[in-house]
């Protein structure tokens, strides 16, 4: 018997307790559309099976889907029952069940013995036109198109997503949703963005819920902060950093622009701690500087590092980024590394919309759009939860050469669903096995090109079984 084969039924088990207890009299009103009414009969398919349903779910129509899980004749629920009984039950539910086997089933994993690190970043999920409200008009081919947008923080280090906002795709905010998730976050945490993330509005959040930051910006030959700090305090022209000391303010004089004390912003530029409207003149002249008052200026501070990731000459020979890090335990190297380690929720993503299906979605309204969102999130923990435990190994090739192996995610994520679906077509032990022999070489220094085509929503008339 595989050492961890107990760990799937208690996940399980620990689902069945939560679905229980969602139903129970002072929970009803919280989770479910209709509190007085729903889920008080018996119906074909029950709570439980549509949670364990949807978990355990391909990629095909719903009738297939049905037909796997209830098998055929006349026991089986159709797909309007199926639908029916899902929109009983509120956003809140399913938020409320990721974030609790979230919080249970998570191995904390810290930098240093002391930091956390977590990536954020956003991702479109494209859902049906038939939701007027989601549209948007930005895509590459000058089209118009229908999506959600998934805002997340993904736990770098145990390969999970810790938190995440859904915005309607036409009015995101990146930078907000990204501080409005940290500020959740209790411990200690390093948080490392792409150049999406780049604000002053957004350093000065993280920095007062006492997070650090790893965050790249526009290099120095571009329109970005970059380019003005490193012009300012004379930057050199490859690799090297400089020390940004300065108070952010809305007093947008002519002495507070040549202070070099001060670093004006336009009014409509977000920036949460200061105040909208500022003192700009004492009757006809400018307000000195010595009297602006307190509040109407934020001291922010932090390092902008340059550092070289292509060869010289190439095109994107450098990469800058702002950090506040102490500089004597985070040098240039170290950055480089931690940046590096972003690229882990890309792949968070694409396992996401390709491993837990968000790009073959079974729902046309935004609503059921969302509670298959956060399906597919508490999965991808689980099954991340359950690769932890059979950990990697190294092995020698044909080649002679030793290699990490690691679990494959595709695999684990078809294993876990055959775990959870209803006919128990794969018990606790047999799935550890299994888990265990999906391991596959980690074959680092391997890079292709991004695909930037934009890919719709499948219609439902086009899935295959």
């Amino acid at each position: 018997m595989y050492r961890h084969s107990t760990i799937p039924s208690e996940i399980k088990n620990y689902i069945r307790r939560l679905l229980a207890s969602a139903i129970l009299p002072e929970n009803r009103e919280t989770f479910l559309v209709h509190p007085g009414s729903d889920f008080t009969r018996n119906r074909k398919i029950s709570l439980e099976d549509l949670v364990f349903h949807l978990f355990s779910r391909s990629s095909g129509f719903l009738t297939h889907n049905l037909q796997v899980d209830f098998g055929l004749g006349s026991g089986r629920p159709s797909k309007s029952a199926l639908v029916q009984q899902l929109a009983k039950l509120k956003e809140s539910f399913f938020r409320h069940l990721f974030e609790s086997i979230s919080a249970r089933y998570h191995r904390h994993f810290l930098y240093k013995g002391r930091y956390r690190l977590l990536a954020c970043d956003g991702s479109d999920i494209s859902i049906s036109s038939r939701n007027i409200d989601c549209y948007r008009n930005t895509n590459r081919t000058g089209k118009d198109f229908c999506s959600l947008h998934l805002n997340a923080l993904y736990d770098i280090l145990s390969g999970s997503f810790a938190d995440c906002i859904i915005e309607k795709g036409k009015d995101y905010d990146e930078t907000k949703a990204c501080w409005r998730m940290m500020d959740k976050i209790a411990a200690t945490s390093i948080v490392i963005c792409d150049r999406h993330y780049e604000s002053y509005n957004l350093f000065a959040h993280l920095e007062k819920a006492g997070h650090f930051y790893v965050i790249r910006t526009k290099d120095i030959h571009s329109t970005g902060m970059a380019t003005y700090w490193w012009k300012t305090l004379d930057g050199p022209e490859g690799e090297g950093e400089v020390l940004v000391d300065t108070r952010i303010t809305r007093v947008n004089s002519k002495a507070a622009k040549e202070s070099g004390t001060f670093h004006p912003i336009p009014n409509n530029a977000p920036f949460d701690f200061l105040p909208e409207k500022t003192p700009f003149r004492q009757g006809r002249k400018a307000i000195p500087l010595g009297d602006i008052p307190t509040e109407h200026y934020h001291q922010l501070s932090f390092r902008l590092v340059r550092f070289r990731i292509n060869p010289p000459g190439s095109p994107n020979e450098f990469e800058t980024i702002a950090t506040n890090l102490p500089a004597d335990k985070f040098p240039a190297e170290e950055l480089k590394r931690l940046y590096h380690l972003r690229w882990s929720e890309e792949t968070g993503f694409r396992e996401l919309k390709y491993d837990e299906l968000l790009s073959r979605l079974h729902s046309v309204k935004a609503d059921s759009v969302i509670k298959e969102i956060y399906v597919a999130l508490t999965l991808h923990n689980m099954t991340s939860f359950l690769i932890s435990f059979v950990g990697k190994k190294l092995s020698r090739g044909r080649d002679g050469k030793t290699r990490v192996y690691e679990v494959s995610h595709s695999d684990a994520t078809s294993a876990v669903k055959l775990f959870l679906g209803r006919n128990n077509r794969c018990g606790p032990v047999k799935l550890m096995q299994e888990l265990a022999r999906n391991m596959e070489p980690v074959r680092d220094g391997r890079s292709f090109p991004r695909q930037l085509i934009s890919k719709g929503f499948v219609a439902f008339t086009y899935r295959a079984a």
